[in-house]
């Protein structure tokens, strides 16, 4: 694990490959999860000849805030700027971002925001920061949608941070096993994750995460206007390929086609993975790696 500080973190990161002449890969991890999600594509593209970078975000795993007074923000805005931050403390001029879960959704923010520091985009599982602008045209989620995302509703109550704070590696163990059935997951990879889960500001990061910036107590106000852009105008520039798990169990395959597609200017293609659900790096990494390193070899 190496370390880099920017001004409001002392980010953790993995390292895969060495630098070269292509931009690098950062690899950047979802809910609940950490930066071992990527330990299976990791050596894949390292064999392959490319660089890959895989942080972890703020509130996980070794990354730490360096003040008690910077807000606990999970906002996209907020893990953007991260990013961002993170890009320049290494000295990354342009990259390659690949993003699942919330990883995915910080991806877009930064190619939305700052597409000039965004070659391109592989994203699994991941329209969420589509969403708002998808349902502001009219179309709306499933309710099948609606019940497999009851952690969003329960993250709204003043029961979330107790309840979630009881054992927070079994709610993570229960989100892994719901929301990617069928796959049998080796003790020792969920008890890396167990350890990460004890950063102190872990919950506070997630329950940010799924409330709105305008009523979210623990949103930064430098990320307002980022915010509010992301909400109103979503085009994203950078030629961008989906991976979906046909057995994804929370972000529901009929919900990721009702229209997101349209916000991708520089280019969309979707790729499903059978026998995969939630968490495709970790359950089938081979094949991810070489979707990866497909995309990256068009032109």
């Amino acid at each position: 694990m190496e370390h880099v500080d920017t001004d409001q973190l002392h980010i953790g990161f993995e390292r895969y490959g060495e630098p070269g002449r292509e931009p690098p890969l950062i690899l950047l991890h979802g809910f609940p999860d950490d930066a071992s999600a990527w330990r299976g594509v990791g050596p894949i593209l390292a064999t392959a000849g490319r660089h890959a970078l895989a942080p972890h975000v703020r509130g996980c795993g070794s990354t730490r805030f360096h003040s008690a007074d910077t807000p606990r923000s999970g906002q996209p805005a907020a893990r953007a700027r991260d990013l961002l931050a993170l890009l320049d403390a290494l000295r990354l001029d342009r990259v390659v971002l690949v993003g699942q879960d919330w990883g995915a959704a910080t991806a877009q923010a930064l190619a939305i925001l700052h597409p000039e520091r965004v070659e391109r985009m592989v994203l699994l599982n991941g329209h969420g920061l589509l969403n708002a602008a998808v349902f502001a045209q009219g179309k709306r989620p499933s309710w099948a949608t609606l019940h497999a995302g009851w952690t969003q509703w329960l993250f709204q109550t003043p029961l979330a941070q107790a309840l979630i704070d009881a054992d927070r590696a079994c709610f993570a163990r229960y989100l892994w096993e719901q929301w990617s059935p069928g796959w049998r997951f080796a003790e020792a990879e969920f008890a890396s994750l167990a350890l990460s889960l004890g950063n102190s500001d872990w919950t506070a990061v997630v329950l940010s995460a799924y409330r709105s910036f305008d009523q979210d107590p623990s949103a930064d106000p430098r990320d307002a206007a980022a915010s509010h852009r992301l909400a109103q105008d979503p085009r994203i520039t950078s030629p961008t390929l989906n991976l979906q798990g046909a057995r994804d169990a929370v972000d529901l395959f009929v919900d990721t086609q009702l229209g997101q597609e349209a916000f991708y200017t520089g280019g969309f293609r979707r790729v499903v993975l059978d026998e995969c659900g939630h968490f495709l790096q970790r359950e089938r990494p081979d094949a991810v790696a070489k979707q990866v390193l497909a995309f990256l070899a068009e032109r």
